[in-house]
């Protein structure tokens, strides 16, 4: 499931930057 890893990433990826 690519799509549901590539959602994962750019929720955890901003969320990773922000903090």
């Amino acid at each position: 499931m690519p799509i549901i890893l590539r959602k994962w990433i750019h929720n955890v990826l901003p969320k990773m930057m922000m903090i």
